[in-house]
């Protein structure tokens, strides 16, 4: 992630790679679907290193802006199938934001400091695209997102410039991250 964060994305792409070949074990939450719940402990095999901000810290003891809520794709498995999750009165009493969402569900262990697989498929995902690599770049972003959304349309094959590229990569990066310190760094 260093070279990443220089600007540095060929140099990125092939630890990057190789991070991903020794364990690239992605969350898989279209489970959701059958338990209705989303569980993630913090032994999941798609963390590298894991760091909490406490016992419990989910993506949703975080009331969302209103901007980030209306990037969550409406076929999201945990928009649709999570029985607890998302809680909009939830959110106005906590945040002071009618409208808007908080994620409430204690058995998620979010990793909010560390660094998980996911994070590397957006970084390899970027870097490849920084590279004029866009469809190959799209394509690992996709990855993880048909593993979130249900009927998910591939990136990859959609748009033609790093601009347009760097635009999904963002939206869904900004849904893909709630929770963790990833999004500000």
């Amino acid at each position: 992630t260093v070279l990443f964060q220089m600007k540095r994305y060929a140099e990125a792409i092939p630890y990057a790679k190789t991070a991903l070949a020794i364990r690239g074990t992605i969350d898989d939450r279209s489970v959701v679907k059958e338990t209705l719940s989303w569980a993630l402990q913090h032994d999941s095999k798609n963390n590298y290193v894991y760091m909490s901000g406490g016992n419990y810290i989910s993506p949703g003891f975080t009331v969302l802006s209103y901007e980030t809520k209306d990037l969550i794709d409406p076929d999201d498995f945990l928009l649709k199938y999570e029985a607890n999750g998302w809680n909009e009165p939830m959110a106005a009493i906590m945040g002071g934001m009618p409208g808007s969402f908080i994620y409430y569900n204690s058995a998620v262990r979010q990793n909010v400091y560390g660094i998980r697989t996911e994070q590397i498929y957006y970084l390899l995902g970027e870097a490849l695209i920084r590279t004029g690599e866009i469809d190959n770049g799209l394509a690992e972003i996709d990855k993880v997102r048909e593993k979130r959304i249900e009927n998910y349309k591939p990136f990859a094959g959609s748009v033609s410039t790093e601009a347009e590229a760097m635009e999904l990569v963002r939206n869904a990066k900004a849904v893909e991250m709630i929770g963790s310190y990833q999004t500000f760094f």
